[in-house]
């Protein structure tokens, strides 16, 4: 009998180890993919942390149930991705709106253990998420996993490095919840919007128009110019429909500098090598006035690929101009819409900083490209090189100058010149009696300086004069 007591006091307590095992050690191990964007441009302040190319994409959070449990206790999941989210939930953003319209954070496809979870605070500055994966409330024992996708994350990439993770903990393991995961990166890369903006055609096999030549006079010696900007990676350059959440397309502005009045270029623009569309310029005119425009592709942009936006450049005098001041006409390229706000000072919010549309989603911190000199206008001179004179043993070398400006074709809209007077500059290169050269000398006419007949009083050389 004695033994068998014994017996029965040990399989008793080895029950009950059991019973107090399948309670205290019940888990759900809790495993995060992050599904982020390959690439985004580096000054975008509302990058996607989803995969553009997979609607409903984003932290895909994954339970494994080891063992059957009550998830009594609180138990929260928090998110840091370091930097602000200026995307919102569903009417969370500044006045009360939805940033983007259509596409908030949200929470889909919770099922299982994770049926009733739900976003339980945003810090919008500093990057954090709280999701509330167990609010206490629920004695029932839980004997399955579940999924559940954050989706709809923005965030302003402007000033991080790449690879951009997200920090993921607990606020605590009373719940038996284990992680497996502590970080997942949700951007890959992070890269130039515009790689080069460069003189020259997108196709290799187009005969470059170069850069466009004005005169001092206003005449036109070259009115085309061309050149390309290139994207900085395959899938950067998007069309609205081609970014879940987006309100506008990608943008570029370009700005133009040295422009004097009475100048004016015109655009015009040519789709992508590798995607189909039209350009379209806001203005398609630059003037000294309106220095700045806004380029839009009205197509969709090759994701596969990296795409080429070449721009044409026509350049105009207007007929009334006939002095311009020498110098070169320059553009820069930036990504746009350009930001003015990342987040907005929401009063009825209790003074909390929220997402705001601004100036479009996506929209990006000005960084222009290197300049490019589009043109130049340089003085009306022409130089002569007469290789041979003389004035010895009754030879004496004579030149006659003419000033054609004052042609019959009245002005350079029919093809003529600009009639402008000008002085003259000689320059003389003697050679020795003994041989070799000897000191070069030059003079520049003016009203004390006037060889010859035909130049005016002032030294210059009238339009038709000779």
């Amino acid at each position: 009998m004695l033994s068998r007591s014994k017996l029965m006091v040990g399989l008793l307590a080895v029950l009950m180890v059991m019973a107090f095992a399948s309670s205290s050690f019940a888990q759900i191990n809790i495993t995060a993919f992050g599904n982020g964007s390959p690439e985004e441009i580096k000054t975008n302040v509302t990058a996607d942390t989803f995969d553009p190319t997979s609607t409903g994409s984003g932290l895909l959070i994954s339970g494994a149930n080891i063992a059957p449990a009550a998830l009594g206790t609180t138990t929260n999941l928090i998110i840091n991705y370091g930097t602000q989210i200026t995307s919102s939930t569903q009417a969370g953003g500044n006045a009360g709106s939805t940033v983007p319209t259509g596409y908030p954070i949200q929470i889909s496809g919770a099922s299982g253990a994770f049926a009733n979870v739900f976003i339980s605070s945003i810090n919008y500055v500093t990057g954090q998420i709280i999701i509330t994966l167990s609010s206490g409330s629920s004695t029932a024992a839980v004997s399955s996993g579940g999924t559940f996708t954050l989706t709809g994350v923005r965030v302003n990439a402007n000033g991080l490095t790449s690879p951009v993770n997200a920090t993921i903990s607990l606020s605590s393991s009373a719940n038996n919840f284990i992680l497996s995961t502590s970080s997942v990166t949700v951007i890959t890369a992070l890269k130039d919007g515009i790689a080069s903006a460069a003189i020259g055609p997108r196709l290799s096999s187009t005969v470059s128009t170069g850069t466009f030549q004005l005169l001092s006079t206003g005449t036109i010696a070259d009115s085309s110019a061309v050149f390309t900007l290139t994207e900085g990676g395959s899938n950067l350059w998007r069309n609205a429909s081609q970014d879940p959440g987006a309100q506008n397309n990608t943008q570029f502005r370009l700005t133009f500098a040295g422009i004097p009045n009475g100048v004016t270029l015109s655009l015009t623009g040519n789709s992508s090598s590798s995607s189909s569309g039209t350009i379209s310029f806001s203005p398609s005119s630059i003037t000294a006035s309106a220095l700045t425009t806004t380029v839009s592709f009205n197509g969709l942009w090759n994701p596969a690929a990296v795409d080429k936006v070449e721009i044409n450049v026509s350049a105009s005098v207007n007929g009334t101009v006939t002095s311009l001041a020498t110098g070169a006409i320059t553009v820069t390229a930036s990504m746009a819409p350009i930001s003015t706000k990342v987040l907005s000072l929401d009063t009825d919010a209790g003074g909390k900083n929220l997402p705001i549309a601004d100036t479009g989603v996506p929209r990006f911190v000005a960084a222009e490209t290197t300049t490019l000199t589009l043109g130049s206008i340089v003085g009306a001179s022409t130089t002569i090189l007469i290789p041979f004179t003389i004035t010895s043993s009754g030879f004496d070398t004579g030149m006659a100058l003419s000033n054609t400006t004052a042609d019959p074709f009245v002005g350079s809209a029919n093809g003529g010149a600009t009639p402008v007077s000008g002085t003259c500059t000689v320059t003389l290169y003697p050679t020795l009696a003994s041989g070799g050269a000897g000191t070069s000398g030059a003079f520049t006419t003016s009203s004390t300086k006037k060889p010859g007949i035909g130049l005016s009083s002032d030294g210059s050389l009238a339009p038709g004069a000779m």
